[in-house]
């Protein structure tokens, strides 16, 4: 089993907005050899400077998972609840058309 040190936050809340705080801690993790390997060669192949930012991003990307994965069950929790569906006439899909372009325009830099 080979060791990796990290540092890690020690902050440890999942919903933060930002990561506004740089300290840092360390964390040992255990890897078997081909996961230190594969560490390894992503930092070698990449931008990543060392194996604690690269699994400092894992753990980002993990975290934003877990957010986007919360909201999408509670917009799916909330339609379940609006009541029966009802069906689309083509004067709701022009409706949703135009809200997307407009929405979509108002995205395009100036």
């Amino acid at each position: 089993m080979a060791y990796l040190a990290i540092p890690c936050r020690a902050d440890y809340s999942f919903y933060m907005d930002r990561d506004d705080d740089r300290s840092s801690t360390s964390m040992n993790v255990s890897l078997p050899k081909p996961l230190r390997s594969f560490v390894e060669e992503r930092v070698a192949s990449s931008a990543y400077t060392s194996a604690s930012e690269y699994v400092r991003e894992l753990i980002r990307k993990d975290r934003e998972k877990l957010v986007a994965q919360g909201r999408l069950e509670e917009l799916l929790l909330e339609g379940l609840a609006s009541g029966p569906a009802a069906e689309w006439t083509e004067d709701d899909w022009t409706a949703l058309r135009e809200r997307v372009t407009k929405r979509l325009e108002a995205k395009k830099p100036a």
